[in-house]
Order: structure tokens, then sequence, then C-alpha cells
């Protein structure tokens, strides 16, 4: 959808432009149709602008002008020749998902790669798998953990869309830096991780017991980790798949801990391995 209309008229609540911000806001089936996310607030805006991807559409109020980080955002917008339409408050308010805005909102081109394409590159590499999250705060911040990291992508398989609205906030604008693939069926997902392993990783995965420590684990050689939903972790079938078990020591009087504060402990021990500054142990991946 294009908006052709001189960019000094204010919008109205039935034009077309609202329409699709709605829509996009809502439906991730309209997000894969058209290519298209919506990024809130100042960060977002700013964190999308460096990233030199395309920017389909930038909409204002006068609260953006009231600071100075808003004033300094406007300029770079219009700068940049960003297309821009501007809106009242109330208008914005109503087509954000966040409970405040800053008066910015913007549609930024940005679709999921296919999976195999995680695999294209030159190893090792370290791919984040999401099995069945369903919060979408999780899901954005395990994207930023995978940015964090210095991991080379994220898969998320029949979870929370990582490019609706609350998982593009919680990312940070990590979500515009990392490679990013989506399956929907999470039976779907013993293909492919038989692919990846193909292509040379081994599949780990994170358990709640009966897992070596990651302290003790080779986590530098090329890897997909693999990490469950928030209740019942990972399916059996993935578990099955797994060349490499890992359980997180934790003291006895906790169960478990947070799907992001599990990629984290994992994600940062495997690049501090892979970048030498932690020392695994010798190898001991035995064949399948």
């Amino acid at each position: 959808m294009t908006v052709r209309e001189p960019s000094d008229d204010r919008l109205s609540r039935t034009h077309q432009l609202v329409a699709l911000v709605r829509k996009l806001s809502t439906d991730p089936e309209e997000r894969r149709a058209t290519g298209l996310i919506v990024a809130e607030g100042i960060r977002l805006a700013n964190e999308a602008l460096d990233s030199g991807l395309a920017i389909h559409q930038a909409i204002v109020s006068p609260r953006l002008t009231r600071e100075p980080s808003g004033r300094d955002l406007l300029s770079r917008i219009e700068s940049a020749h960003v297309p821009l339409r501007r809106a009242d408050d109330k208008l914005l308010e109503s087509l954000h998902d966040a409970k405040t805005h800053q008066g910015i909102l913007m549609l930024v081109k940005r679709s999921p790669v296919p999976h195999h394409e995680l695999t294209a590159s030159a190893g090792p590499l370290l791919i984040l798998v999401a099995c069945g999250i369903q919060d979408p705060g999780n899901v954005g911040a395990l994207v930023r953990l995978t940015d964090a990291a210095g991991a080379d992508g994220f898969l998320s398989a029949a979870g929370a869309d990582p490019f609706g609205p609350k998982a593009v906030r919680a990312s940070a604008g990590s979500i515009f830096r990392v490679p990013v693939a989506r399956i929907g069926d999470v039976a779907e997902l013993a293909s492919v991780l038989a692919g990846m392993r193909s292509a040379g990783l081994k599949i780990a995965g994170a358990v709640p017991r009966g897992g070596v420590s990651h302290h003790g684990a080779v986590l530098s050689a090329s890897m997909a980790l693999c990490l469950g939903g928030e209740g019942g972790g990972l399916p059996p079938f993935v578990e099955e798949l797994l060349d490499l078990r890992l359980t997180i020591p934790m003291s006895p009087r906790v169960e478990s801990i947070n799907v992001a504060a599990a990629a984290a402990v994992l994600l940062f021990e495997a690049a501090a391995q892979r970048s030498g500054q932690s020392k695994p142990p010798a190898p001991d991946f035995s064949p399948r």
C-alpha cells in the first residue's frame, strides 16, 4: 500500500494508512504479505534509521517535538527523506501497542529470512532456536540476546511472532540487525534441525535436569541452541534429536529460570568460548 498524498496533510482515523498500521499491529499474515513491521518510539525509530533498512512511512505527532531527542529524530527523518505523515496525539496513541507513545511510529521494511539462509555463512555458526515460546516479550528479548552475544541468527518455531509490536519493542532494535527466521508449525522443526545438522551444526538444547553443565560443555563448534517454552520446555521429539543436553546448575530451591535468563547464560558462555575468553573442554561429540 503506497501513500501518495501531501506529507503536510494530517491523518484522519479513516485514512488507509491508519487502517494499514492497525492491521500490521495485529495480523502476522499482513506483516508477512507486506514485509512491513511497526516500530514505536524514539529509540526504535533511530535504530531503524541506523540499520539502513527501507522506511516505508513515518508518522509523527506534536508530542515528538516536546523533547530534544524527539526534535533531533525529526531532523534525521526529514534529512533522510523518509515519507512523513502527521497525526494528532490522540490518533497516534490509538495506533500504538504500548501504553504510552513518544509521538513517533514507523513502518519498516523487515521480513523474515528463509530458515536455510541461517546456515549459509561460513562457520562456526551459533543459531538460537526458540521452540514454542509464546510470550512476545521473551521472544523479543531472545532476539536481543542473539545480537548481544554475537550469534549468527534466530529461529522462532511455533511461538510468538518476532515481528509483532511487543516483540519488536523487547528486541530494542536488534530485530533490525539479526537474521530472523520463523516457522509456524513446530512439527516442521524436526526437518529444519535435520537440515542444520546436514549443514554441519550440532544440535544442543537446554533441559531442566540430566544434562551437562554449560561450564563443562563444548559450545565453540557450529551449533543450533534450542530453548523450549516457558511451561513445557523442549518438545520430546526435539530432545530426541539433541547431540548435546545442557543443564544450568542452580540452587535446589529454584526449579527453573526465565527462558531469556537461560539463553543469556548459554549464549554468553558460547560467545566466550568462540572468542577464546573461556577455554572449553576437549570435544566429545559422539556419532549419532
